[in-house]
């Protein structure tokens, strides 16, 4: 389908707009899986423990993070599956 402009700056204006909407709905996605991350982390680790040292914290939070929800956490973009588990189904 081909769409006449009035001038090529209305051409530019529709193309901006356009892709500011797709940018603000990808960082409204992105926003809404970095919560999801923090909520997680923050009910299943650090309310949870009291830490020491600053060193411990980061630590702590490093192995959740790498050991746990990365690889054995059940997601629900998964199915409800570990990363694990829904690789090796796909395998």
């Amino acid at each position: 389908m081909r769409m006449d402009w009035e001038t090529p700056g209305d051409r530019d204006e529709v193309v901006t707009r356009i892709g500011q909407a797709v940018r603000r709905r990808q960082t409204l996605h992105r926003d809404r899986l970095i919560e999801s991350v923090w909520t997680s982390l923050k009910t299943e680790l650090v309310y949870q423990r009291r830490f020491t040292t600053k060193q411990q914290a980061i630590d702590v939070v490093f192995e959740w993070i790498e050991v746990w929800y990365n690889h054995k956490r059940r997601h629900c973009s998964l199915d409800y599956l570990s990363p694990e588990a829904f690789e090796a189904q796909r395998n």
